[in-house]
């Protein structure tokens, strides 16, 4: 198979054609390119199989293909991915006080088989616990504004499983009782750590 680009620019001279796939070879000048593009273009095709060929004329243009060998293995379909092996209920109580995040990571919640009740502040989520809500698992930020996601699961851990997620690695308020996931995480990840936290508070014979 075979992919051409071609342009109707100034063209190469001879010499900078010959030299076009070298590694850092640039006519940009300093700053304005790193000379890289045609050398990975290049190589990827080598790797491949096939090659890369330039054809240009001085004030004419120039013209790239990439040739490849076509493979001749029939495709394998791929296994369905098992996301997680969370039980399929229960109510995730998800805070976060930025409405992107806390709207991707609901979405993921309600996937794996959540019902979801959103807070935006870890205070709000704390009175929501305290009227009555009795959240499966809570799914909290860490660094928000007012009361921190640590302080939270401090308040109530003894009540129900907490898991802090956060995108710092260090942090002196996260100590190592609680069950933390970086970010970015996907989906899956999630599944796992919250069927892992679960699990956990069922063995020592409480019940969320």
């Amino acid at each position: 198979m075979s992919l051409a680009v071609s342009d109707t620019g100034i063209g190469m001279d001879e010499e900078t054609a010959t030299r076009a796939v070298e590694p850092f070879f640039s006519t940009k000048g300093p700053g304005k390119g790193t000379g890289l593009g045609l050398s990975m273009a290049h190589g990827l095709a080598r790797q491949l199989g096939g090659t890369l060929m330039i054809t240009t004329v001085p004030d004419a243009g120039t013209r790239v293909d990439i040739l490849l060998p076509v493979s001749t293995e029939t495709p394998q379909r791929a296994a369905p991915k098992v996301e997680g092996t969370l039980p399929q209920e229960g109510t995730a109580l998800l805070v976060d006080d930025d409405d992107l995040v806390r709207s991707s990571v609901s979405q993921m919640l309600s996937a794996i088989g959540y019902e979801v009740t959103e807070a935006k502040s870890a205070e709000d989520a704390l009175a929501l616990v305290n009227s009555g809500m009795n959240p499966s698992v809570v799914v909290t930020d860490h660094l928000m504004t007012g009361m921190s996601g640590a302080a939270l699961g401090s308040a109530l851990r003894a009540r129900t499983p907490v898991l802090i997620v956060s995108g710092y690695a260090e942090s002196s308020e996260i100590t190592p009782e609680f069950p933390r996931l970086m970010k970015p995480f996907r989906q899956d990840e999630l599944a796992a750590k919250l069927a892992e936290i679960r699990s956990a508070k069922s063995a020592t014979g409480d019940s969320a």
